[in-house]
């Protein structure tokens, strides 16, 4: 109804990955060749590739450095590209989203080999993770080159998609936009399952959650040069996000 667009804002714990994989699902039994999903981990990336190798009977190329990933994963994609349009094959590609957005000066390596395919889809898990505070990051700089591709489907999914803070509000537009903005009916497709109305539903799903102590190491160098309160705040916040990565 939305041309293949939309945003689904569901709470945590309402099976947003389930979601997700019955809108690849759809997309694969129809007119798109190559559906691309990207998470902002490794861990999060490797439990939609487990799941989708269970429903799926094509190709799933897992498209991360490490060991649980595709072994020449970006050969892997290649050809199954070039398979996509010459002989109409079909594959689920699973990217941790580093390495979807990678940009080596202007050049994008996926994007290079995408241009060859006219029928793909995005799906994009955390969405909120592709609203960078500037014009410059490489989430951005991604959407905009997709612009010009023939990236058609598109889903975003995040329990709140919009940052907090000034600073990410014309990103925040920028990113529901690209993803929920229908240009054949001029509207655009946001979901909301909100917290409150999941309880009152029952469709939460159970969590099993283990405790892990993160330490954030700030020196008497840093301390000495006098930094304001905000600058330590944001120097925690990205020493945490790279403590986390450990684990994630």
């Amino acid at each position: 109804e939305n041309d293949y667009r939309g945003i689904f804002e569901h709470a945590t714990g309402t099976y947003k990955t389930a979601t997700g994989l019955c809108a690849a699902a759809h997309l694969i039994s129809r007119e798109c060749n190559i559906v691309v999903i990207c998470t902002p981990y490794k861990q999060v990336s490797l439990q939609w590739a487990i799941l989708a190798e269970k429903l799926f009977k094509i190709p799933v190329i897992r498209c991360w450095s490490g060991k649980t990933a595709t072994k020449d994963w970006g050969e892997s994609v290649k050809s199954h590209i070039d398979l996509s349009e010459t002989k109409g094959s079909k594959c689920i590609m699973i990217f941790v989203q580093d390495s979807l957005w990678r940009f080596k000066t202007d050049h994008n390596i996926f994007l290079s080999y995408i241009k060859k395919s006219s029928k793909w889809g995005l799906i994009a898990d955390e969405v909120h993770n592709w609203v960078g505070i500037n014009d410059e990051v490489q989430s951005k700089l991604f959407m905009q080159k997709i612009e010009n591709e023939k990236c058609h489907f598109r889903l975003g999914l995040s329990a709140k998609v919009e940052r907090n803070g000034h600073e990410y509000t014309k990103n925040n537009y920028y990113v529901k936009h690209f993803f929920s903005y229908s240009h054949s009916n001029g509207e655009s497709f946001i979901d909301e399952f909100d917290l409150k109305r999941a309880i009152n539903e029952g469709f939460l799903r159970k969590y099993r959650y283990r405790l892990e102590l993160l330490e954030v190491e700030i020196t008497d160098e840093y301390i000495e040069s006098t930094p304001t309160a905000n600058q330590i705040k944001k120097f925690i916040e990205n020493e945490f996000k790279i403590k986390k990565r450990e684990y994630a």
